[in-house]
């Protein structure tokens, strides 16, 4: 599983028992061209879903892991060099945690999807198999184009959004330049 998160849509901290409400990233150094940031609306991929998928999902929980990106063997592992953002592997990535693939926001009480194929790793009482079909099943749908919005950067922009509906993700675009967002996450409540 390559490129697990920043250039595939991800819900940051879905492996916690209480995932981040929220994230704001603020741009300083913006490259010319590249760069950008896709938001994608879990409240309206959740909307259009065709009922079939939704049957199929309906009630069920997905396991969540950041052993795949933050293990000692994950994608950012140890063997993971070069990377201007500090990330420290760690067994206690191993660890799983169990969330609704349909929730409700705690705070407008609207269904939303949850989660992502980054950190989810089996759907509760699903074979391996099944359970990644249909996680990849549900990826596929979630991140279509008519649910994204294109963020175009500008130095000194700050942009803040709710974790608890929203995908991001990021557009590469912009090799040989410097691209620094400063980032801070907003814990659950």
């Amino acid at each position: 599983m390559s490129r697990i998160l920043a250039e595939s849509g991800n819900a940051d901290g879905s492996f916690r028992s209480n995932p981040p409400q929220g994230t704001c990233l603020y741009g300083i150094t913006i490259p010319p061209t590249g760069g950008d940031t896709l938001f994608v609306n879990q409240y309206l991929a959740l909307e259009k879903m065709p009922p079939e998928l939704r049957k199929r999902i309906d009630g069920k929980r997905a396991v969540h892991s950041a052993k795949n990106a933050y293990a000692p063997t994950g994608f950012y592992g140890t063997g993971d060099k070069g990377r201007s953002m500090d990330i420290r592997p760690s067994d206690d990535a191993q660890a799983t945690q169990t969330h609704p693939i349909i929730h409700k926001h705690p705070e407008t009480g609207r269904e939303c999807l949850f989660g992502t194929a980054g950190y989810i790793i089996g759907i509760e009482g699903m074979d391996q198999a099944a359970g990644w079909d249909l996680v990849s099943e549900i990826y596929r749908w979630q991140t279509r184009p008519e649910f994204q919005y294109r963020h175009k950067w500008q130095k000194d922009m700050l942009l803040m959004w709710d974790n608890r509906c929203t995908l991001h993700m990021a557009t590469g675009g912009y090799a040989g330049h410097d691209r620094l967002l400063h980032r801070t996450t907003i814990g659950a409540a």
